[in-house]
């Protein structure tokens, strides 16, 4: 087996047998394996089992429809079967998130579901449901000057003295059609996440961070039917229940074996960092004006 390339993300060290160009070159000993092969279509005595998936301690398959079979296994290795005609863009488009999340649980590592950039030597991560605005808010941040650590994916590690710590991602900030022309930003030059979908990857290569950053401040994103935007700061308990509610893909861990570590991680994060509550308009996103009283809010 040839594995050709060698990458560098979440502070881990990847030899692949494909190419994944999103992903930063890097030399050394290798912390997971990406290869092709086959791939079971059903786990043996699965732990559990939901839509596409199904999970075992160190082992997760996953299923996509046109797409593939992934099997990750003791947070080392991951087997890819791709089905007859795919893309290897589509291939990696869920290898960078899905799959790569499981493999991150199984590290034992907290996955939050955000996008985060660097202010004054830490890291602040926007988190909340798909489709809030994470990472539209990390892109208006990124033309400010800021630094981006991750998208999407940011994940959580913890020191000795049990400091959180945020590790860098992938260079790059995935992006929708509506909210590249919310920034001004022509999707002419870019390239599709995916065919079927309206979603462009920005490369953010000039400002991107790349080493872990000490976690400051999480912002849970929302939206109501109210005019004005409001920031809250959450209590103990509604810190442990925001950090878990967005945790990436946290229905993937109930088979695996990580459910208590997890916990754990959630209530000391909680007990770490401030989390904040950012509600703005449903009816408009008002980017300019949620990016300005953030970047006021957080200098205090």
């Amino acid at each position: 087996m040839e594995l050709g390339y060698s990458y560098t993300a979440f502070g881990l060290i990847i030899h692949s047998q494909i190419e994944i160009p999103e992903l930063i070159a890097a030399e050394g000993e290798p912390d997971i394996i990406i290869r092709l092969g086959k791939v079971p279509v059903h786990l043996e005595n699965p732990s559990s089992t939901g839509v596409r998936f199904e999970a075992s301690p160190n082992e997760f398959l996953l299923t996509l429809d046109t797409v593939g079979r992934y099997l990750v296994f003791g947070g080392k290795e991951i087997v890819i079967e791709p089905f007859d005609g795919v893309s290897l863009n589509d291939i990696r488009l869920f290898l960078l998130s899905s799959v790569f999340a499981a493999l991150l649980h199984q590290r034992e590592y907290l996955v939050l579901h955000g996008s985060c950039i660097e202010k004054d030597g830490t890291a602040i991560i926007f988190s909340g449901a798909s489709g809030i605005g994470k990472s539209t808010l990390a892109a208006a941040f990124y033309e400010k000057g800021y630094h981006i650590i991750c998208d999407d994916l940011s994940v959580v590690v913890f020191g000795e003295d049990d400091s959180p710590y945020v590790v860098s991602g992938i260079p790059s900030l995935k992006l929708w059609d509506d909210a590249l022309k919310k920034l001004g930003k022509n999707t002419d030059s870019l390239v599709m996440v995916r065919e079927t979908m309206q979603k462009y990857r920005v490369d953010i290569a000039d400002k991107y961070w790349s080493h872990p950053l000490p976690l400051k401040r999480i912002y849970i994103l929302g939206s109501d039917l109210e005019t004005n935007i409001r920031i809250t700061e959450l209590d103990s308990f509604e810190k442990m229940k925001a950090i878990n509610n967005n945790t990436f893909r946290k229905r993937f861990l109930e088979g695996q074996g990580v459910k208590p570590v997890h916990f754990k991680q959630c209530a000391l994060l909680a007990q770490k960092v401030g989390v904040f509550r950012v509600l703005r308009p449903r009816a408009e996103f008002l980017i300019e004006e949620l990016s300005a009283i953030l970047e006021k809010e957080m200098a205090n």
